[in-house]
This record gives structure tokens, sequence and C-alpha cells, in this order.
């Protein structure tokens, strides 16, 4: 999915995914679902740092 790294374009598409994913009955794989969408939108801890060598 297409967006930016910044707090709201991640939290964006965690709404978004939220919204359009499919419901489960069973609340093993719905926590599964949630989480495996939370891990989509995290970003790495080396976007947006400068580096100064």
């Amino acid at each position: 999915m297409l967006g930016g790294m910044d707090s709201s374009s991640r939290f964006v598409k965690v709404a978004f995914t939220l919204a359009h994913a499919p419901k489960s009955d069973d609340e093993t794989e719905s926590v599964t679902n949630f989480f495996n969408i939370l891990h989509s939108s995290r970003t790495s801890k080396e976007i947006g740092r400068n580096r100064t060598w």
C-alpha cells in the first residue's frame, strides 16, 4: 500500500486496513490480524534519521 512514512500517513493506512480487514469470530485470529496490521505500518529505525559521518 502506498503512502508516506510520517505518523499521520501510517495512521490513515492502519485505519483504512482495519476498516477493510475481514472480520472473524475467532479471538486469536482477530488479535493476530490486528498485530499484523500494526506491523505493516511500522517504520525502520533508520528512516528519517540524519546521519552525520
